[in-house]
């Protein structure tokens, strides 16, 4: 029986082989998806699947691969949604009064949090895929529906006719972290591959089986790995399936010691087999950092130092190192001394790197790996160096320069003694260089420096600025900063301006800058927006604030039969923030684009950057 018929018998078999499964599962303890990887150059939200391939170009990103490689970081960087939650709910006046009269602002009542689970819930049964697809998600994060419920939903989208429904049901079981899903999730995985693969059938088993890899991994233990590593090392598989059980794979092993080691011999040969795919060997560094042994994490070491890897290969292992900081690599003597060995590679390889998008994932990674401060004093003074050269532009490649700013700005957040003198730098770069990229790039870089001293160049470029990407990029840094006198200008520019991206910038850093009338700011902005990525930022803006003024706007756009399918999914999305700041994202990762033709791109990088 073929795998999409097997899900149109109905709920009883479901339940009974749920049932069956749950009754010697275990809980474990699995995080949110959370970080979405596929961006526009202008972090302006998701726009379409991220290619890295030299050559390749896609949506707004810039013709540089430098743009490629600094647009995806600063979206890794710019983690603006639960910041603004928690800036608006400490502004909010604990009096009940604001400047002597009664203070509208106010975060949601557990009863108003209640009815809107509700409303999620009748969401889900929406006849349009994207808005049941938005609502499952955010209804997953909640955790205030019944475990069984949740899982019957999610499972009766397998086999659906749009692909949008697997992808909402995987994410909402990883979520969910429901050990009863595995006996399902294994009908799939097991499908006949020779049967999936037939030209006589349709793309559903390939696809189905994929994100049924995924969620399997994130929801299981080490009884699945040798499955998933059969998948992922099937050179007959289709090569984007061989992709999301490699994530499953990472994920699997991350929490689980004893399946770490069984599987890296095999996952070492996937790496080396120069018989293999590019594309699905350069998921690995990804995957073996994220394993966090430090055997492994020196495997990836020295594939990004030996050039007779292939480049593919070595672009990916410098993005990877960057995931260093995030593993178990600072309990002992000898793990500082791997973080060393990355840092000081990092360094050779972001300087005198032949190819282009090694250096820039070198120093995207760079920053990450000194995050901890885990180098000698001789490493430190060389990341000191590299940093004040970068600013300098002393001997900088011109097409590393944005990831050498922003990396600086970052840098300059954590190095004290070095702060003002990178600070004093970026504000030249900001004022005085006739590249708009450079000024761009610097922009961002103060925002991430976290220094007020920037505050008043950033005013001034304000005003000054024509080019809108840096416009944008300068409203994006005075919102980091705080700068609240700037509120009305920035709220004013959200509604007004004339370019998308300078209204993105803004709802973004109105909701950083939150007031006593943001939410009606953004509120106008939403029914003002003019394309779907606009509303998409102002949804997220006005879910992250969660204020108890937009529930029912939004809960009517979401069942207003009268407005776009686009704009009623977004407004199910901004509902979810309100629960969630994080909900939605892991989806936003998967509609981009991971099934695709750039699919294991796409796995690579949210492999690197999302966490758990």
């Amino acid at each position: 029986m073929a795998v999409r018929d097997r899900f149109v018998i109905g709920s009883t078999v479901w339940a009974f082989a749920l049932c069956v499964e749950a009754a010697s599962a275990a809980p474990q303890s699995v995080g949110h998806l959370a970080h979405p990887v596929v961006v526009t150059a202008a972090g302006d939200g998701v726009d379409g699947s991220m290619r890295s391939d030299a050559g390749r170009q896609r949506g707004t990103v810039q013709s540089s691969r430098d743009a490629n490689v600094a647009a995806r970081w600063w979206v890794s960087l710019d983690r603006w949604g639960i910041e603004a939650r928690t800036r608006y709910e400490a502004s909010i006046p604990s009096s009940g009064f604001l400047e002597g009269l009664p203070a509208a602002q106010r975060m949601p009542q557990p009863g108003e949090i209640e009815a809107l689970v509700g409303a999620l819930d009748r969401l889900t049964e929406q006849p349009d895929v994207e808005i049941a697809s938005q609502a499952i998600i955010a209804l997953a994060r909640t955790g205030a529906v019944g475990s069984a419920a949740l899982r019957e939903r999610a499972l009766a989208r397998f086999g659906a006719a749009d692909c949008e429904g697997t992808r909402a049901a995987a994410i909402a079981l990883c979520i969910a972290d429901d050990p009863a899903a595995r006996a399902a999730l294994r009908w799939l995985v097991d499908a006949d591959p020779a049967e999936a693969l037939s030209r006589k059938r349709t793309a559903l088993a390939p696809r189905d089986r994929a994100f049924a890899a995924l969620a399997l991994g994130v929801i299981s233990d080490g009884a699945d790995l040798d499955r998933l590593l059969d998948l992922a090392c099937s050179k007959l598989a289709d090569r984007d399936l061989r992709g999301l059980a490699l994530q499953g794979v990472a994920r699997l092993i991350e929490r689980d010691g004893a399946a770490r080691g069984r599987a890296l011999p095999r996952l070492y040969a996937l790496l080396d087999d120069a018989r293999d795919s590019r594309s699905v060997r350069s998921l690995m560094p990804a995957v073996l950092v994220r394993g966090g042994e430090r055997d492994a994490v020196l495997r990836v070491v020295a594939a990004l130092r030996e050039s007779t890897t292939i480049v593919e290969v070595r672009r990916a292992a410098a993005f990877a190192l960057g995931g260093v900081v995030h593993c178990r690599l600072t309990a002992d003597e000898d793990d500082a001394s791997v973080l060393v060995a990355v840092t000081t590679q990092l360094l050779h390889s972001a300087r005198l790197d032949r190819d282009a998008g090694v250096r820039q994932g070198a120093i995207a990674a760079l920053d990450a790996s000194t995050a901890i401060g885990a180098v000698d004093a001789l490493t430190a003074r060389a990341v000191a160096d590299f940093h004040r050269h970068g600013v300098a532009d002393n001997g900088v490649n011109s097409a590393d320069t944005a990831c050498r700013l922003l990396a600086a700005g970052r840098h300059a957040s954590r190095a004290v003694a070095e702060r003002s003198a990178l600070v004093t730098g970026l504000c030249q770069r900001v004022s005085e260089s006739a590249d708009p990229d450079v000024r761009a790039a610097a922009a961002r870089a103060l925002g991430l420096s976290l220094d007020v001293a920037a505050i008043d160049t950033l005013r001034q470029r304000l005003g000054a600025e024509a080019d809108p990407a840096v416009t944008a990029a300068i409203i994006d840094a005075l919102g980091s900063l705080h700068d609240f006198p700037s509120r009305g200008t920035i709220e004013r520019l959200s509604l007004a301006a004339v370019d998308p991206r300078v209204r993105i910038a803004a709802a973004r850093a109105t909701a950083l800058l939150a007031g006593p009338h943001t939410v009606d700011v953004l509120l106008r902005a939403f029914d003002a927006a003019r394309d779907e990525r606009e509303r998409m930022a102002v949804a997220r803006a006005l879910g992250a604030l969660g204020d108890a003024r937009a529930l029912a706007p939004l809960e009517h756009i979401a069942f207003d039969p009268s407005r776009s399918r686009v704009a009623r999914a977004q407004a199910v999305l901004a509902l979810g923030l309100v629960v969630d700041p994080t909900a939605g994202e892991g989806l936003d990762a998967l509609r981009a684009g991971v099934l695709a033709s750039d699919a294991p791109d796409a796995v690579r990088e949210w492999l690197a950057f999302e966490r758990p």
